[in-house]
């Protein structure tokens, strides 16, 4: 990764024509963004300067304007040292609060990136203008105003370590998955969006402000839901008593966090025995699989905020029951996490293309493998295959009364079912589909030709189970042609004219 040196920048900046400057990125190492930050970056370099700065290489190795790789976050000047982060921040003007919140953020998302090097961080925000320049430095969690000696301090020093950024902001640090890595989520390994702050402040301003709440938070799969409803609740526990419900059985995570770390979580079977009213705010994850027994019990709860995917209901009865439905006419509140972060944007757009041709764009084949067998025992063998290569198998849910469709794509084996593996990820995954699955001529959505309606919807088990993986994922086809044909050109017109 190249790196800058600011003094060559100013000068260039100062010096060149506009055409010519805009031309210079590549050279210099940064991406050009012609706004008010160069006017402030040169600024700061005469400030440093004439503040001692004496020697051009103190000014050398800043990367510039980095931008991480799917988590959306950009560091205007980094500089990277054996033992030390400096992040300094280039603002025209002082937004105050807004300053403090990005520098707070700097500072999370630093501090995971190099946890493993055990390096200090020092975050600053330079504000530069034709009136004024002033410094400021993050310190406990507050934005202190100082004089230049300790940024001309720690830049004093010629050992700087040269590192690749985007090895170190891979997202598999920062998508803290906290059913899966519990240990990381109580430890404060991971870092909130944008969105996902935004919206637990607006939910944290609705209870401070609002004797009665009843808000509703809508997610699709791969927003952090989970993530924000047990920020929420980390947050909310320092001050009131608060209990949080899981709408479906409890996983392993859930059950550490409760009896390891003494998290008030229950299932929402659990949750008949408990007295609402005891509690200031009830926190729902997977509140879409709520009965109308449950969301009885919730009305006697005065703060309550539930999670919920519409998408993501994969038992007759939580359709039957018209959840969602009956959870908005008694909102106060809702908001919308749009914003996919878990799962790679390329994925996620695959993965909505496979179930609805009308939105295929392209089969990503750097991620996404499709193979086809002959029969089960193919199937089995290229399941174990992937397996050895860090990927997982799910076997969708059986019906409770008998085997049915869903039972006949099981392999068996210690392989969890779809409802074991609820809010829950994995970096890959493996799905099975056999010649039973294809697409509708008309609507050209993926559909199941059986006979008999299995206990557990097959179609929407198969989108729970896909939409767990966070990187790769791999579609075995048994004995199914048309299918793996359509899958690859992302069109079942070519396919069907051949019949």
């Amino acid at each position: 990764m190249k790196t800058a040196n600011l003094f060559f920048i100013e000068e260039a900046y100062r010096s060149l024509t506009e055409p010519v400057f805009d031309i210079s990125g590549e050279n210099f190492g940064f991406q050009i963004d012609r706004s008010q930050e160069f006017d402030t970056l040169s600024r700061l370099t005469q400030y440093l300067i004439e503040n001692k700065i004496e020697e051009i290489s103190r000014l050398d190795n800043f990367i510039i304007g980095y931008k991480t790789i799917q988590l959306q976050k950009e560091f205007d000047l980094l500089k990277i040292f054996k033992d030390r982060v400096i992040n300094i921040e280039l603002k025209s003007q002082n937004t105050g609060e807004k300053m403090l919140n990005q520098l707070k953020q700097n500072f999370g998302y630093l501090k995971t990136a190099f946890a493993e090097d055990k390096k200090e961080i020092y975050c600053f925000t330079f504000v530069g203008n034709e009136r004024e320049q002033q410094l400021f430095y993050l310190k406990d969690d507050k934005l202190a105003e100082i004089d230049c000696e300790l940024l001309v301090t720690l830049l004093s020093d010629e050992e700087v370590e040269k590192v690749d950024l985007d090895e170190k902001f891979q997202p598999s640090k920062f998508l803290t998955a906290p059913y899966n890595d519990p240990e990381k989520f109580v430890n404060d390994i991971y870092s909130l969006t944008n969105s996902q702050e935004s919206i637990e402040k607006n939910i944290f301003d609705s209870l401070d402000q609002n004797e009665e709440n009843f808000i509703l938070v809508k997610g699709r799969a791969g927003t952090g839901k989970s993530l924000v409803a047990l920020d929420l609740y980390k947050k909310l526990s320092d001050s009131k008593k608060i209990l949080f419900v899981f709408g479906a059985s409890m996983n392993d995570g859930q059950y550490l966090l409760r009896n390891n770390f003494k998290y008030n979580i229950c299932s929402i079977k659990e949750f008949k025995e408990k007295n609402c009213s005891s509690y200031d705010v009830v926190i729902v994850d997977e509140g879409q699989r709520l009965y109308s027994k449950d969301i009885e019990t919730l009305r006697f709860c005065k703060q309550v905020v539930i999670f919920f995917d519409t998408k993501q209901q994969i038992s007759k009865e939580e359709q039957k029951y018209h959840t969602v439905k009956i959870l908005r006419e008694m909102k106060t509140q809702e908001y919308d996490l749009k914003e996919k972060v878990r799962t790679n944007p390329r994925l996620a757009d695959f993965i909505k293309g496979f179930f609805d041709l009308k939105q295929y764009k392209s089969l990503p084949t750097d991620i996404v493998d499709v193979v086809h067998v002959g029969n089960r025992e193919e199937a089995k063998k290229s399941i174990k295959y992937f397996e050895t290569r860090n990927y997982d198998f799910y076997n969708l849910t059986p019906s409770l009364y008998g085997s049915d469709f869903n039972s006949n794509l099981n392999i068996g084996g210690l392989h969890k079912t779809t409802h074991e593996i609820i809010s829950q990820e994995c970096d890959n995954v493996i799905v099975l589909l056999d010649q039973n699955f294809g697409y509708g001529r008309e609507t050209k959505n993926l559909s199941v030709r059986w006979n008999q309606d299995p206990y557990y919807p097959t179609i929407e088990m198969l989108l729970q189970n896909m939409t767990r993986a966070r990187y790769k994922l791999a579609i075995i086809i048994e004995d199914n042609e048309e299918l793996y044909r359509t899958i690859l050109e992302g069109d079942i017109t070519s396919a069907v004219e051949e019949k």
